[in-house]
């Protein structure tokens, strides 16, 4: 089982907000999302996450996204859609399970915007950093790679990534 969160810090520390929802969490998957995520886009995505865990027992997953102007090319889908229009984030969605069904290619590092946590791997490296949101995701990363866990990307999973814009700034 996958419990699934969405953290959340008012105290500008999200490491602090992981940390507590993986060692309050009844699970040993937590599947932690960035608020504006699109994940229904892909109806197959839980599917994905256990055929993920059961075949190659990760430490960290993250997937596909599509969200553009990110130096981030392991992890934004090559043709994903310029638009904000969620039908082509859809149609891109199928087309990458389509193509890539439950292939995973191992990386270095992901962000957070999906993040598929393994409970115990989270405990042997001491959790996430508590020093503030920049970077928290690649210092867990860092962690877990100087202990040798598996990071991974789920090649059949595209999830939307809308950058979000604060309700404050609009």
């Amino acid at each position: 089982m996958i419990s699934v969160h969405i953290p959340y810090s008012t105290e500008g520390n999200i490491g602090n907000s992981y940390n507590n929802i993986i060692e309050n969490s009844k699970t040993n998957w937590i599947l932690l999302l960035d608020h504006d995520v699109f994940l229904a886009l892909n109806a197959k995505w839980y599917e994905i996450c256990m055929n993920t865990i059961s075949k190659h027992n990760p430490a960290l997953a993250s997937c596909w996204t599509g969200s553009k102007g990110s130096v981030l090319d392991w992890i934004i889908y090559p043709n994903s859609p310029t638009t904000s229009n969620l039908e082509d984030h859809k149609k891109c969605a199928i087309d990458v399970f389509e193509k890539n069904k439950f292939q995973v290619t191992e990386v270095e590092k992901i962000t957070g915007f999906f993040m598929l946590v393994n409970k115990q791997a989270w405990k042997e490296v001491g959790g996430f950093s508590n020093n503030g949101i920049c970077g928290v995701d690649w210092d867990y990363c860092k962690k877990l790679r100087d202990k040798n866990f598996k990071i991974l990307r789920m090649n059949g999973l595209y999830v939307y990534h809308q950058k979000a814009r604060s309700w404050l700034n609009n």
